[in-house]
C-alpha cells in the first residue's frame, strides 16, 4: 500500500509541472566585403541581404515555441587590409545605409591610417545614432516580421591622402546583432 501511495504522489508531482518563460540572448554576425581600387575619391556599395539574415536566424538552435521579441545592433566595426600598389597613407571615409530609398549616415569623415597589415577598427564611439537606430529598426522588420524584400544597402565613400594617391585595399564591414528570444520551458 505504501508503494502505491508513493507512486501516486510521484505522478501528481510530475503532472503538476510548472511552465516558466526564459530569455535567450544569441547573436548573429554579418559582413560586407569591398575591394577599393582607384585613384583619389572612391565610392562602393554592397547589400546586406535579408534572405542571408533570416538564414542565420534559422540556423540558431532554439525551440519551436521560441519567439523573437527584440533585435538590437550590438556592434559595427571595419577590417582594412592593404593590397599591393596602394600609395595612400590615410583615408577619410563615410559609411551610410540606404533603406527604401532613404539614406542614413553611420560614419561621417572617419579617418584612419592605411595599415601595413590587416587591422580592425572599432568604430562604436564614432557611429551616428540616427543611422544605428534606422539599421536596428530595419533588422527588427527583417527578423521579427520576416520581411524578405528588405535588403539593406551599405555605401562607403571617401578620399585618400595624399590627394589623388592610389588606393588599393579590402574593407570588410561587420554588423553584430543581438536577439532576445522568449522560450517556455517546463519546470519539474
Amino acid at each position: 500500500m505504501k508503494k502505491i501511495i508513493i507512486a501516486l504522489l510521484a505522478v501528481v508531482v510530475f503532472t503538476a509541472c510548472e511552465e516558466k518563460d526564459i530569455r535567450l540572448y544569441p547573436t548573429i554576425e554579418e559582413s560586407l566585403e569591398y575591394t577599393i581600387d582607384g585613384q583619389g575619391d572612391f565610392s562602393e556599395s554592397e547589400y546586406l541581404k535579408s534572405s542571408e539574415i533570416l538564414s542565420a536566424v534559422n540556423d540558431l538552435d532554439f525551440g519551436e515555441d521560441g519567439q523573437i521579441e527584440d533585435v538590437t545592433i550590438e556592434g559595427i566595426w571595419i577590417v582594412v587590409k592593404k593590397l599591393p600598389k596602394n600609395t595612400a597613407e590615410s583615408v577619410t571615409m563615410d559609411l551610410s545605409i540606404e533603406i527604401a530609398g532613404v539614406e542614413k549616415e553611420l560614419l561621417n569623415n572617419y579617418m584612419f591610417q592605411v595599415p601595413a597589415e590587416e587591422k580592425t577598427f572599432y568604430i562604436s564611439g564614432d557611429l551616428i545614432k540616427a543611422g544605428v537606430v534606422a539599421l536596428s529598426n530595419e533588422m527588427r522588420s527583417i527578423i521579427i516580421d520576416k520581411m524578405v524584400s528588405g535588403d539593406v544597402e551599405f555605401n562607403i565613400e571617401g578620399t585618400t591622402m595624399p590627394a589623388d594617391s592610389k588606393i588599393n585595399m579590402e574593407v570588410e564591414v561587420f554588423v553584430k546583432q543581438g536577439l532576445v528570444i522568449k522560450e517556455t520551458v517546463k519546470m519539474i
